[in-house]
């Protein structure tokens, strides 16, 4: 079975799981290779398509929210964004703890 895990076989994408690979592609295989030995790649295409657009679509309502939220206490959120981007570029990258 075919699933968002899978990685191609085949392709420009060869090797990468189809969850990783770009959205224009994952629309071309699921128009494109419906019918004969890849239905299957296209049918799992298809559907990583809409799971990543859904996910999309949450986080992006997560981000609205949560600017909404800083707009509410008085935040420019684009300002806070930048302060948050600048100090973890003085910080270096983060270390995960043990």
């Amino acid at each position: 079975m075919i699933t968002e895990n899978s990685k191609l076989t085949f392709g420009k994408h060869k090797g990468t799981p189809l969850k990783y690979c770009p959205p224009e592609y994952l629309k071309w295989l699921s128009e494109n290779l419906g019918g004969g030995d890849f239905h299957e790649w296209a049918k799992a295409a298809g559907e990583t398509l809409r799971t990543l657009e859904t996910e999309g679509a949450a986080t992006a309502s997560l981000e609205k929210q949560a600017d909404e939220f800083l707009r509410k206490h008085g935040v420019d959120p684009q300002k806070y964004k930048n302060a948050q981007h600048q100090q973890r570029n003085r910080n270096g990258p983060r270390r995960r703890r043990n």
